[in-house]
């Protein structure tokens, strides 16, 4: 048993304390109570814990199984059932003696830990807690963060094409991006609309948006759409028909706004990339 098991300790606790008070008042004076523990391997991720609990002789000589448990039993099977586990009540009739066996599943620490990362958690680690690795593990969950929302954020606010991330995008981040992609050339398109779309408040788009971007919901599918108008620029597309292709209604504001992006006009931008 030298491996290390992840399980529910108070709810373990619970239980053994509930067999062995029942155990106590089931056993004579100058009697005696057995406690067996045992481990079986049930599969690759799964332990057996095996727990028997036996007192070897009853106060009650005329009892065949230990009826006084009666007041125990519910709340100890109904705990054993939410840990997947199974008891088991016998008598021993040349001592009058009564035996619980308790079977639970317990799940290895490690095999747990690397189902656990394969299901793409961030992390993950086992009790007992080491609070220096911890800290670590957290310090750098946050650093990861802010360098992913850094990322996230200069992708659309920066003019220019940014280093590729060897991370794909987040995946709210990628709704995100298609909903706003299939009604680019949707002049009314907004917030409200973007929010519906993916399914949250416009309140909620907008808190996630800032954890995970940086930016506000406007100014993403402001700075959206002006992206995909330079790649249609590039590819040949002329101004005005860029400009309704992305959603902006006169060729004056799409100018503008371009501009103060891009630091050149349409023609200009177009210019210089064919130079």
């Amino acid at each position: 048993m030298g491996e290390k098991h992840l399980f529910e300790a108070n709810k373990l606790r619970k239980i053994c304390l509930t067999l062995l008070h029942n155990a106590l008042e089931c056993t004579q004076p100058r009697g005696f109570i057995t406690v067996q523990l045992t481990m079986q391997c049930a599969d690759a991720g799964t332990d057996l814990l095996i727990i028997k609990i036996t007192n070897a002789k009853t106060a009650h000589s005329n009892d065949k199984h230990a009826f006084t448990f009666d007041w125990y039993y519910p709340l100890v099977k109904e705990m054993i059932a939410v840990l997947n586990g199974y008891i088991e009540v016998s008598s021993n009739l040349l001592d009058k003696g009564t035996a619980f066996t308790l079977q639970l599943p317990v799940s290895k620490a490690g095999k747990s830990i690397d189902a656990g990362l394969k299901k793409q958690a961030v992390d993950r680690t086992a009790k007992p807690f080491n609070v220096h690795e911890l800290n670590d593990r957290i310090n750098n969950i946050l650093n990861r963060q802010q360098h992913l929302c850094n990322y996230y954020c200069g992708q659309l606010t920066k003019p220019g094409k940014q280093e590729p991330e060897e991370e794909k995008p987040a995946l709210f981040l990628k709704q995100v991006y298609q909903f706003i992609e299939q009604h680019l050339d949707d002049p009314g398109f907004t917030i409200e609309k973007l929010a519906s779309g993916v399914a949250v408040s416009t309140r909620s788009l907008s808190r996630k948006l800032k954890v995970i971007a940086g930016i506000s919901a406007h100014t993403m599918i402001k700075h959206y759409r002006l992206k995909k108008a330079a790649e249609l620029l590039k590819c040949g597309h002329c101004v005005e028909d860029v400009a309704w292709q992305v959603g902006f209604e006169t060729r004056n504001y799409f100018s503008t706004a371009f501009k103060n992006f891009y630091g050149l006009s349409p023609t200009e931008y177009v210019k210089r990339k064919q130079g």
